[in-house]
């Protein structure tokens, strides 16, 4: 069996503080709109070319692998919560993860994915769209 070539859940790190530049800009009057959506306009709009930036990037945790596309809308499944729906979008090879509720057309804010699913859990991911 062939390996393919994997990112550690653990050593996943922002590679920008978009925080300091979202603020940067709203106090200089450029903007007013909330950090997530500035986020996602950002990771959108200023994507490199497929080149320079993977479309999908396999990341690992323990003996779990898993494709992450940008843009791409996953499901995730544990006993206690039933299934939830998020979205991803990737800065380089850094996956955001922003949770939905399809009932309601409702986004919850951009995070990251370090200690967001359990081992039970990252078997269940599945894309949806």
């Amino acid at each position: 069996m062939q390996m393919r070539p994997s990112l550690n859940i653990r050593d996943l790190f922002p590679p920008r503080n978009y925080v300091e530049a979202w603020q940067e800009e709203n106090s200089e009057g450029q903007l007013d709109i909330s950090f997530d959506t500035w986020l996602e306009r950002r990771l959108s709009e200023a994507r490199p070319e497929p080149a320079t930036a993977p479309n999908a990037v396999v990341v690992r945790q323990d003996f779990i692998e898993f494709e992450l596309a940008h843009s791409g809308r996953y499901e995730v499944y544990s006993a206690a919560r039933g299934v939830r729906h998020f979205r991803c979008l990737l800065d380089g090879k850094f996956p955001w993860i922003a949770f939905l509720n399809p009932q309601i057309g409702q986004q919850y804010p951009w995070v990251t994915l370090n200690a967001l699913f359990s081992l039970d859990e990252l078997k269940t991911i599945r894309r949806v769209a």
